[in-house]
């Protein structure tokens, strides 16, 4: 007929993609209703905290509150999204907080609870969605790509070219190379 037509079903990749934030929601739930959620369910108010240095310690706030919002509102497009702002949170919070300080603790206990639950999701976006996942190389790459190495050439090597180390000999008390 000459006309597209679109279809109801929805692309895997996207279906996959609401499934896993569907996901990720249900794991901030558990954050923000953990008994040290109320610390980070809100940002921070430096005026009514009298922490008057905060924005120039943390240059990117961020708090479970407002990963909420923007999760409910669809500002994340793939939940490697939302996994960076959930640690941005407890980061700031202990970047701020001394080791000791309770708040400290209570983001580190936090950060814990939620990297256990989310290896559930990462490893089921890497297995669905692996062009979404970073790639960690240990070779230095070129703007992200990587160069094949070309195959190594096979040395023939004369007896002059090896070097013999002489073998030690070791009395009960002392050794000596020979």
């Amino acid at each position: 007929s000459g006309r597209f037509q679109s279809s109801n079903k929805p692309s895997e990749p996207s279906s996959m993609n609401s499934t896993l934030m569907r996901q990720c929601e249900n794991l901030l739930k558990k954050l923000m209703s953990h008994e040290f959620g109320w610390v980070f369910n809100s940002p921070v108010d430096p005026v009514k905290l009298n922490l008057p240095d905060y924005f120039d310690v943390i240059k990117n706030p961020m708090d479970l509150g407002t990963v909420k919002k923007k999760i409910s509102s669809s500002v994340y497009t793939s939940p490697l999204d939302f996994v960076a702002d959930v640690r941005l949170a407890f980061t700031n919070a202990m970047t701020y907080n001394p080791p000791a300080n309770d708040v400290h603790l209570m983001a580190a206990t936090l950060s814990k609870f939620f990297e256990v639950r989310w290896k559930v999701i990462e490893k089921k976006l890497s297995a669905n969605v692996p062009q979404q996942m970073p790639q960690i190389s240990s070779v230095p790459t070129e703007a992200g790509k990587v160069k094949p190495m070309p195959p190594s050439k096979k040395r023939k090597h004369s007896s002059a070219q090896l070097l013999v180390l002489p073998e030690p000999v070791c009395e009960p008390v002392k050794c000596m190379t020979a």
